[in-house]
């Protein structure tokens, strides 16, 4: 491989592991967005069965519902190994088979998203969306792959006259 060609590789690998972290950030969000939710909810379902509730409780139970983001970070749920793992190796996998042409870490990658999100709906851990994103990356690193290999194959078939 030429000197252009590994720099074209390198450039593409910093592109798929900036996705990543876009992709890590936009799943963070939607963490809290949903912890926001849940916990309004659970205010909301707190004060419908209590009855009637004076306005001096009502106003300090609903200014104490939402958690701050130090409070949101401080989860005593711990984040699930595997869907971190998920999601690495679908960032590694995405990044070799742009510089390299391999895609085999894609399976590890779908293999230990779909354990991570057994895991995360039997345990409560977080980490489902970053097993889902793991998920995506790994099988469109897979079928990506599989279509190259293919490709290539019928190419060179084409060539040998077969």
């Amino acid at each position: 491989m030429d000197v252009v060609g590994q720099i074209a590789g390198a450039v593409i690998l910093l592109a798929v592991l900036l996705v990543a972290a876009v992709l890590w950030g936009v799943a963070q969000q939607l963490g809290s967005i949903a912890v926001s939710n849940a916990r309004a909810r659970a205010v909301a379902g707190r004060n419908s069965t209590e009855g009637k509730i004076d306005s001096a409780r009502h106003a300090e139970s609903t200014s104490a519902a939402p958690a701050t983001r130090a409070e949101e970070r401080h989860d005593p749920r711990g984040w699930n190994v595997l869907a971190v793992v998920s999601i690495a190796a679908a960032a590694i996998a995405a990044g070799a088979i742009f510089s390299t042409g391999i895609a085999v870490l894609a399976v590890f990658a779908v293999g230990a998203g779909h354990v991570a999100l057994r895991q995360i709906s039997a345990s409560g851990e977080r980490g489902r969306e970053l097993a889902v994103v793991g998920l995506v990356t790994g099988y469109l690193t897979a079928v990506w792959g599989l279509t190259a290999t293919v490709g290539y194959w019928m190419a060179l078939a084409q060539q040998s006259g077969l």
